[in-house]
C-alpha cells in the first residue's frame, strides 16, 4: 500500500537564512526604545539628608524624642523613626516631622504609608515644598509614573527648593520618555 501525500515538502531553512531572521528580530528589537521602569527610577532617586543640627552631637545621648527620631532615621530604623515622628508631629504640631514620617516610611518601602503622610504635610503647610519630591517618589514606588510627574512639574514650578535642581531635571526628562 503506498499512500501519497497531498501535503507539500517543507525544506528545512538555510543556515545562511536563519542567520538574516536572528539578526534583523535583534535589530527590530533593539530599536525599541528602552523606556523606564518606574520602581527602577524610585531607586535611582530616592535618597535623604538629616540636617546635621538634628542629629545628636558625637559622644552624648539623644535625650530629645527628637534627636533620638533623627538617629533613629539616620541609622536606617525606618519603622522606629516613623513612630517617633509621627508622636512629634501630634505633639508640636508642626508638618516638619510628618515629611521625615512620610521619608521614614518610603525609605522602610511602605509607599501608601508614605502618601498619606506626604499628603498631610501638602494640606498643612507650602513650607515644604519637598514634600512634592517625594510624594513623586511614593507615586513611582507605587508603579504610578503619570502621578509622579504631575507633583514634579508642581515642584518645578515653585523656588527655592532645597531638592536638586539637576536630580528634578534629571527626573523629568527619565519620565518624559514614557
Amino acid at each position: 500500500m503506498n499512500i501519497k501525500s497531498t501535503y507539500p515538502k517543507i525544506k528545512p531553512l538555510s543556515k545562511t537564512t536563519l542567520f538574516v531572521i536572528l539578526i534583523l528580530g535583534t535589530l527590530i528589537f533593539s530599536c525599541q526604545p528602552n523606556q523606564p521602569v518606574p520602581k527602577d527610577l524610585f531607586q535611582q532617586f530616592f535618597s535623604f539628608e538629616i540636617p546635621e543640627e538634628k542629629l545628636p552631637k558625637a559622644g552624648t545621648a539623644a535625650r530629645t524624642l527628637e534627636a533620638q527620631a533623627f538617629r533613629l532615621l539616620k541609622e536606617g530604623n525606618y519603622p522606629q523613626s516613623a513612630i517617633l515622628f509621627s508622636e512629634l508631629a501630634a505633639q508640636q504640631k508642626d508638618s516638619g516631622f510628618m515629611l521625615y514620617r512620610g521619608i521614614s516610611l518610603l525609605a522602610n518601602q511602605s509607599p501608601e504609608e508614605a502618601r498619606k503622610s506626604l499628603q498631610q504635610v501638602r494640606a498643612s503647610s507650602t513650607q515644604y515644598p519637598e514634600s512634592l519630591w517625594y510624594l513623586a517618589l511614593t507615586e513611582l514606588a507605587s508603579n504610578n509614573p503619570q502621578a509622579a510627574q504631575k507633583h514634579l512639574q508642581k515642584l518645578s514650578g515653585v523656588s527655592p527648593t532645597n531638592i536638586d535642581q539637576n536630580q528634578l531635571d534629571a527626573l523629568i526628562a527619565q519620565l518624559q520618555k514614557r
